[in-house]
Order: structure tokens, then C-alpha cells, then sequence
């Protein structure tokens, strides 16, 4: 029997002799609500408090499926026609305003399941990749003092859990981002290309000289300090492709989520450059300077640029990026 468990975020399976095994899934605070046999041999079940519906293998392997629609708090699920699992909304509880897209938006249903990572290993994996792209030598730092300095957020992330991403997808579980006191921007931007290629990314020569280390992490950003920390549940954003940026900067804002910053953008393609691609480029509103340009990075020349867009000119192939939160180590 199979069962879910609400309060601590896992899936439970007990056999007939009384003994248990549980599954966590990898957004604990998910809230999964009810499930059901699938005609595939697999479990499904609903994350009310995720957005998701899920399903878990005999072996406990579990894949998770954004729903399409913000807010849906799915509840039940059961078999339905052709004997696949249809859901059910649950009573919705009132929701902060969100502020009208522009009419072309259509928010695309994301089925894709999802890989688990194993949040250590990927911690670790994030951290060679970075020297890789010499990112010690550009801090003026050897390889170990580098490793030292990350070292005390591998337990943050560890702490987090093991999480799903899907890159192809525009959808990280959580990025590495090194402070550009440590590593500026005009140095690590030539260490990025698209995915499969050699030509270096760069910075668009729109930023006049100065103007780049105008550009800032906006208050709302809250950036924890230290010279790195980590981002979570990132999204490419391409929903707003097509979209006023100041109204999906709004909507982000809504749904209780924080904006990307340029140093976050650069990170997100150093470590997963297939994020990047045609027609799904994305704008970093975390990052501003006072005036009405807002940061973005896009593909040009074949290889990433990053550059700036007008704040009230929507662009087709430019979305927002944004994710669920920062996370730091605490003083003391």
C-alpha cells in the first residue's frame, strides 16, 4: 500500500506485514496530497503545495511535472479516460494580484519530467566546472584557496536536499554564483559559450565604459553576503518572451519570486549552457542602474551576449529569468 505524507514532503509504501519505507521527494515543503495506480505501473500522485504532480517507479524513482497553470494547488487524481490519471483543483485560497501580461503571452505547459541530482555532487561538480573556467586565476587565487572559499555553502545545498532540474527545459535546481568582487563581469561573461560551440561569449559594446558596474543588484534581490552563495529553483522565463518586461517583472514579483541579477544570468550559462538557446534568451531585471535599460543575455554572432533591453519594449525571443530564493552561510 502506498500512501502519501502531507506534512513531511515523502511518499510512503508499507507491505501487508506491517513494515514501511518512505520516499522523499525532492521539494519537501511540496504538500502531496493524494494517489493513485497508474496504468503504467507507476504511482501518480499530486503536490498541492508544489504546482506538480509526480510519480514514483516500484524502485522509488521519482519524476515530478510542472502543471501549466500558477497556482493550481492540484488535490486529487484518479484514473480517467484511456485509464490515465486526470486531477482535480482544490478550494483556492485568495492570491496576490498579478498584474496583466501582454495579450500574446501563452504560458506553455512544462511536462518535462524532471532528473534528481544528488545535491553534493552536484555542489561539487559546479565547483570544478568553475575552475575549469578559471575562475581561481581570474580571482587571483590557487585552486585550493578557490576551494575553500565555496566550501562552507556545500552544506547549504546539501541541507536543500536532492532536487530535480531539467536544463533542456530552462528549469535548475540550484546555481553556484560567485560575487563580482570576486570575479568580474567583463572577465567571466568571455568564459561562457553556447552549448556544443567554442566561440567566447561577450559583453555588448551598448554598455558605454563605466556602465556596467552601474548596473547593480537591485534591493528587492536581498544578496545574501560573502563572496559566493547559492540560487535556487531557477527558471529561464521564456513564459514572458513576448511580454512587456516591466509587466513580467510584476507578475514575477507576485508569485513571491526574485528576479535574476547579471553575475546569476552569467552563472546559469557557465554551468548549463544548453539553457541558452534560440528564441528562449532571457532578461536579468535583478540587476539595474536607474534608467530604463534592463540587462539580458541572447544569442548573437553565435555565441551569448550580453547586453540590454528597454524596460517597455517586449521582445519574441526574450523571456524574464527569475528563481525561488538565495541562500548564503550565516555569520556566527
Amino acid at each position: 500500500m502506498d500512501f502519501v505524507e502531507i506534512a513531511a514532503g515523502q511518499i510512503g509504501r508499507m507491505t501487508t506485514d506491517g513494515r514501511a519505507t518512505e520516499f522523499a521527494l525532492p521539494d519537501r515543503a511540496a504538500r502531496p496530497h493524494a494517489i493513485t495506480p497508474g496504468p503504467d505501473g507507476e504511482l501518480w500522485f499530486t503536490e498541492w503545495g508544489g504546482n506538480r504532480v509526480g510519480s514514483i517507479t516500484a524502485d522509488g524513482v521519482i519524476r515530478v511535472h510542472y502543471l501549466p497553470t500558477p497556482g493550481s494547488e492540484p488535490h486529487g487524481i484518479a484514473l480517467g479516460p484511456g485509464r490515465r490519471p486526470v486531477g482535480g483543483a482544490g478550494n483556492r485560497r485568495p492570491r496576490p494580484h498579478r498584474p496583466p501580461l501582454n495579450h500574446r503571452i501563452a504560458r506553455k505547459a512544462l511536462m518535462t519530467p524532471q532528473t534528481i541530482v544528488d545535491a553534493g555532487t552536484e555542489f561539487d561538480r559546479q565547483v570544478h566546472n568553475l575552475v575549469e573556467h578559471e575562475y581561481p586565476a581570474m580571482a587571483d587565487m590557487t585552486p585550493e584557496r578557490f576551494h575553500a572559499l565555496v566550501a562552507p555553502l556545500r552544506p547549504v545545498a546539501v541541507d536543500a536536499g536532492n532536487l530535480g532540474h531539467e536544463p533542456g527545459a530552462g528549469r535548475l535546481s540550484f546555481l553556484l554564483v560567485v560575487q563580482r568582487q570576486v570575479v568580474p563581469i567583463e572577465q567571466t561573461m568571455p568564459r561562457t559559450a553556447l552549448h556544443g560551440k567554442d566561440k567566447p561569449g561577450f559583453v555588448d559594446r551598448s554598455f558605454e565604459p563605466g556602465s556596467l558596474e552601474r548596473f547593480v543588484a537591485t534591493e528587492e534581490t536581498d544578496l545574501p553576503d560573502g563572496p559566493a552563495y547559492l540560487l535556487f529553483d531557477i527558471e529561464r522565463g521564456e513564459e514572458f518572451c513576448g511580454a512587456v518586461p516591466n509587466d513580467a517583472m510584476d507578475t514575477i514579483s507576485a508569485r513571491g519570486r526574485t528576479l535574476l541579477t547579471i553575475e546569476e544570468g552569467v552563472a546559469m550559462i557557465t554551468q548549463f549552457p544548453e539553457v541558452l538557446v534560440k528564441n528562449k534568451c532571457f532578461s536579468l531585471g535583478g540587476s539595474r542602474c536607474g534608467d530604463r535599460r534592463v540587462p539580458a543575455i541572447w544569442i548573437s554572432q553565435k555565441a551569448p551576449k550580453l547586453g540590454w533591453c528597454w524596460e517597455g519594449n517586449p521582445h519574441t525571443w526574450l523571456g524574464m529569468a527569475s528563481a525561488d530564493h538565495r541562500g548564503g552561510v550565516r555569520a556566527g
